[in-house]
């Protein structure tokens, strides 16, 4: 089964019986990146000295479910970045984790645009 972590306003977080409780502890909040949105909470000065000098200052609630690990994407297989049920997270490299959300076509081409005309064409007028 699962429980509803409320992160303040509208959004609530997808997340299994088993980390609700330890999920239950932190204050979480709603915050978009892109289209989604994702659940963070700010982290506690002891937790930030003992993850040592590179730790942020904000923990993504899908990566504190999965162990953080170093190195790897989380990626939610759903793309709803609130279902943070673990059957909907893995963790990917960075050449895995771009082939799940390639990048769109550019709308534009270079042959789209007209030639300047040359100096001669500009002196003629």
């Amino acid at each position: 089964m699962h429980r509803t972590v409320l992160l303040g306003g509208v959004y609530r977080a997808l997340v299994d019986d088993e980390d609700y409780e330890r999920l239950s502890q932190w204050k979480w909040y709603a915050s978009r990146s892109g289209r989604r949105v994702y659940a963070k909470r700010n982290a506690r000065a002891a937790e930030v000295r003992e993850a040592g000098a590179e730790a942020s200052w904000i923990i993504s609630m899908h990566r504190q479910i999965m162990g953080d690990p170093k190195g790897l994407y989380v990626h939610h297989k759903n793309g709803n970045g609130l279902d943070n049920r673990r059957h909907n997270l893995e963790a990917l490299t960075a050449k895995e984790h771009l082939a799940r959300h390639p990048r769109p076509k550019s709308s534009w081409s270079w042959d789209d645009f007209v030639p300047l005309p040359s100096d001669a064409e500009f002196l003629e007028e």
